[in-house]
C-alpha cells in the first residue's frame, strides 16, 4: 500500500476495492441460484442455440432452442451488516500511519454501498468517533499518531453505541487494529463481554507481534497493516454467507 497522502480524494484503485468488497456482500446473500433459459432477447446470448433455433425455423419444425438465459438469485431478508473498527492511533503506531486512513475509507464505503454500516473510533491520547458510519466518507481520512493506548476502552464503546447490538438478523462484528500495545478497561472488557453474549465477536489484529494484553474473541497478528483490510472484508462475507446459509435452510 503506497503512501500517498491523507485528506485527499480515494484513488482509482481505492474506489474499485471499495466496489469489489460491496460486490463480494451481494453476492454472499444470494443463497439460491438457478439458470432460467428463453426465447426471447435479454440476458446472455448462446449462439449455438441462435443458430439451432434459425434451423428448426427454416425446416419449418417446432422451435426448442432457447439462445437465451440469466441466472436467477434468491436472497433471504438479512439485515445490513454493522462492523465497527476501532484503530489504534498510539505513538507506535506512526509508522503504519499512511495505511489507517485507506483501510478506513475502503471498508466504510464498502459497506455503506449495501446500505451497511462502519462506525469508526479512535485512541491514542485521547479518544474519539471518526464516523459513525452513516455518511459517506467524501475523503480518505487522514489518521494521525501519537500518545499511549489508555482510552482503547473508551473508544470501543464510542464505536459500538452506534451499531444494533440487538438484532440477531444482522452480521455483527467489531474489529480493532493495534501494534499490540492495547491496556484493557474494566468499561470495555464488560462491553466485549455483553456483545460476546449477543453474538457479537470482538476481533484483535496486532501488526508486528502479538499483543500485551487484550480481552478479545480472536487475535491475528500480521506484519503488513494492508493484511488488515483484508481480513476484515473476509471475515465480513464469511459472516454474511453463514448466516444466509443458516436461513437457506430454514
Amino acid at each position: 500500500m503506497p503512501d500517498l497522502g491523507v485528506n485527499r480524494p480515494p484513488t482509482a484503485d481505492e474506489r474499485r476495492m471499495a466496489r469489489q468488497f460491496a460486490d463480494r456482500i451481494r453476492r454472499a446473500m444470494a443463497i439460491q441460484q438457478r439458470q432460467v433459459t428463453k426465447t426471447t432477447p435479454g440476458g446472455r446470448f448462446d449462439a449455438r442455440q441462435h443458430m439451432r433455433a434459425v434451423a428448426q425455423r427454416a425446416r419449418r419444425q417446432p422451435v426448442t432452442a432457447q439462445p437465451w438465459s440469466f441466472t436467477a438469485q434468491r436472497t433471504q431478508p438479512i439485515h445490513e451488516p454493522h462492523i465497527c473498527l476501532i484503530i489504534d492511533t498510539s505513538g507506535s503506531m506512526r509508522i503504519h500511519e499512511y495505511a489507517l486512513g485507506p483501510i478506513c475509507w475502503v471498508l466504510n464505503e464498502g459497506l455503506r454501498v449495501v446500505d451497511g454500516r462502519m462506525p469508526v473510533s479512535l485512541f491514542g491520547a485521547g479518544h474519539e468517533l471518526l464516523t459513525d458510519g452513516r455518511a459517506p466518507m467524501p475523503l480518505v481520512p487522514g489518521i494521525r499518531t501519537g500518545g499511549g493506548t489508555a482510552h482503547a476502552g473508551d473508544a470501543l464503546l464510542l464505536a459500538s453505541d452506534h451499531i444494533d447490538r440487538h438484532d440477531a438478523s444482522r452480521p455483527r462484528a467489531v474489529w480493532c487494529i493495534s501494534d499490540g500495545d492495547w491496556s484493557d478497561t474494566a468499561a470495555g472488557v464488560t462491553r466485549i463481554r455483553e456483545m460476546r453474549d449477543l453474538g457479537i465477536p470482538t476481533l484483535h489484529i496486532s501488526i508486528g507481534r502479538p499483543p500485551l494484553a487484550v480481552e478479545a474473541d480472536a487475535i491475528t497478528t500480521i506484519t503488513d497493516p494492508a493484511d488488515a483490510m483484508t481480513l476484515i472484508a473476509d471475515h465480513t462475507v464469511e459472516l454474511i454467507a453463514g448466516q444466509a446459509r443458516r436461513r437457506g435452510r430454514r
